[in-house]
């Protein structure tokens, strides 16, 4: 993991962080992954409530690991696109590799290590598959960020952004820094001179990539609003189904910082 070497993490005495909550919003999680199953967030008054009941009356019932919140009628998607429920589960990879970066068990002599010693994961499906890429909706993401707030994460982490501006994304993500929230975002793969939203967005910490070199790569979106740059190359981490992958890009960058 050249990218632990880079950010000295092997010189820095690890912390208790099991106090820390960070909410993953993005494509879900592969919460059962044995590299992380140890880091994730569960909502113990629904997890020893009653079935069927609102046990913690934050408007979602039996949210026991987090929730999906992807409602996309009006595409033709793959998979689980249509109801929001209880059940955060990744079905594209991106959102359980994000989650690993930040947080896969160290020290259990599988597999990989997460930038963020113990800190609990929260997963919060918002996204899902469409074609060949995965998909987003603001009123998806909006619903993800004040779940996050309302419910006690103090990070969230954003590997998504576009490049147009989202009033109902910008209230939603004051309300959360008003919260108290570190927000976390992705500066954008499109090798352009501006960082996407919310990124872009002044109460967001805007990440672009970097190699191992500290060589800043042509696709990061870079100017004015990028905030700073984390190893975001050729990055190892979680698979659905208990593997593991090499990926590419900003959004590898921004669970960097979200772990730091």
């Amino acid at each position: 993991q050249w990218n632990l070497s880079r950010i000295g993490w092997t010189d820095v005495e690890p912390i208790d962080a099991s106090h820390l909550l960070v909410a993953v919003i993005d494509s879900g999680i592969d919460y059962r992954h044995p590299d992380i199953v140890d880091q994730m967030w569960t909502n113990e008054r629904e997890v020893t409530g009653e079935l069927g009941v609102d046990d913690d009356a934050n408007g979602y019932v039996d949210d026991f690991v987090g929730w999906d919140f992807t409602h996309a009628p009006g595409f033709a998607a793959q998979g689980d696109y249509l109801d929001r429920d209880g059940d955060p589960m990744d079905e594209s990879g991106h959102g359980t590799h994000v989650a690993g970066i930040i947080a896969a068990t160290s020290d259990n002599e599988i597999g990989i290590a997460g930038v963020a010693n113990g800190v609990k994961i929260m997963p919060l499906r918002a996204g899902f598959n469409l074609g060949a890429s995965g998909f987003l909706e603001d009123d998806d993401i909006a619903a993800a960020i004040v779940y996050a707030a309302d419910n006690g994460a103090d990070i969230l982490n954003m590997s998504w952004g576009d490049p147009q501006f989202s009033p109902l994304i910008r209230d939603v993500i004051r309300y959360a820094h008003g919260r108290g929230c570190v927000l976390v975002a992705a500066a954008g793969n499109d090798g352009s001179d501006q960082v996407f939203y919310p990124a872009k967005l002044d109460e967001t910490i805007a990440v672009g990539a970097s190699g191992s070199g500290d060589i800043v790569p042509a696709f990061t979106n870079r100017g004015p609003s990028l905030d700073i740059a984390a190893p975001g190359i050729g990055i190892w981490s979680l698979a659905p189904g208990g593997s593991y992958v090499e990926r590419t890009g900003t959004s590898m960058a921004a669970a960097h910082i979200s772990g730091i």
